[in-house]
């Protein structure tokens, strides 16, 4: 049993320093985003990562939409140089 409690306060002290690590790392974050400003809620913070990455991913699929009706397209094709 005092091995099981050994390893097991070993490991909850290696998690307890993980999740320090990632706090200073989403404060650090934060401070880069407000630009040097008030430190954001975490929340927030990744709801603004969340919402660019929705973006981004709608942004990539209307453009791999306009790819492919380029491709049927032959003369959209030659006049936008897409392929």
């Amino acid at each position: 049993m005092a091995r099981f409690q050994a390893e097991g306060g070993r490991q909850l002290a290696e998690a307890e320093a993980g999740l320090r690590a990632a706090l200073a790392d989403a404060a650090a974050l934060a401070a880069y985003v407000d630009g040097g400003g008030a430190a954001s809620e975490a929340g927030a913070l990744f709801g603004l990562l969340a919402a660019f990455a929705a973006d981004l991913d709608a942004a990539h699929e209307e453009n791999a939409a306009a790819d492919a009706k380029a491709r049927c397209n032959p003369d959209l094709v030659a006049y936008t140089g897409a392929v």
